[in-house]
């Protein structure tokens, strides 16, 4: 998802005595960082020679200087945003949490480039399903938890069980269940709850387990007796 916000400019050599209504990304591609981004250069693509087309956008980050590109759907001064590149790269999850669940890490890659591509429906269900794949993986591979309980376990029932027994808090991981759900239903509960909450309920559940596990497997020995 392009984290934007409205702007109008005049285009020379597009609409040139006219204000053209555009989105501006807000969140530089190549480092993560706000900015006010600079436009360098521009060009429509018309089709069938009319003024309608695909504009695309080149710009600089006041964050890093490196440059990117937008490109738009442009119709009678309006141009809606379809793709910014590069695309952003998802955060770098912990090595523990890679070792721990290879499947849980491909799940929230592809959760987020649904993301990425605007898709939030499926992004939000896709990190629920990875959430639930990573609390099994902890519970079978470091809790020892018979795998056929686990895997048929709901869960509801896995959070309380698994996460509880480890003394960690199950807030996070029940905002994103009941939030992930929520994208699945007809009809939506909590459509008025912006999609950056999951996506920050994530980051804190995935913290926990990384902690949990390095904690549970200390780089060195501890033994007091």
């Amino acid at each position: 998802m392009f984290k934007t916000k409205p702007y109008n400019q005049i285009l020379k050599n597009i609409d040139q005595y006219h204000e053209v209504s555009f989105d501006i990304p807000i969140v530089c591609p190549n480092c993560n960082a706000s900015l006010q981004p600079i436009i360098v250069d521009y060009r429509l693509l018309s089709y069938n020679s009319s003024s309608n087309g695909l504009l695309v956008i080149s710009y600089k980050g006041n964050c890093c200087s490196k440059f990117f590109y937008a490109t738009y759907e442009y119709d009678n001064r309006k141009a809606k945003i379809l793709d910014v590149f590069p695309h952003l790269k998802p955060a770098i999850l912990p090595d523990n949490i890679k070792d721990l669940s290879p499947r849980f890490v491909n799940l929230y890659e592809q959760s987020y480039t649904a993301e990425q591509n605007g898709h939030i429906e499926l992004a939000g269900s896709g990190y629920r399903n990875a959430t639930e794949v990573l609390i099994k993986d902890f519970a079978i591979k470091k809790l020892k938890a018979p795998q056929e309980d686990v895997c048929k376990m709901k869960l509801y029932d896995a959070i309380g069980a698994y996460l509880k027994e480890v003394n960690l808090d199950t807030s996070a991981a029940d905002v994103i269940r009941v939030l992930g759900n929520d994208y699945t239903h007809y009809q939506r509960r909590y459509d008025d709850i912006d999609f950056v909450v999951v996506k920050k309920y994530l980051e804190i559940f995935i913290q926990q387990i990384e902690t949990k596990l390095l904690l549970m497997e200390p780089i060195v020995p501890t033994n007091r007796s």
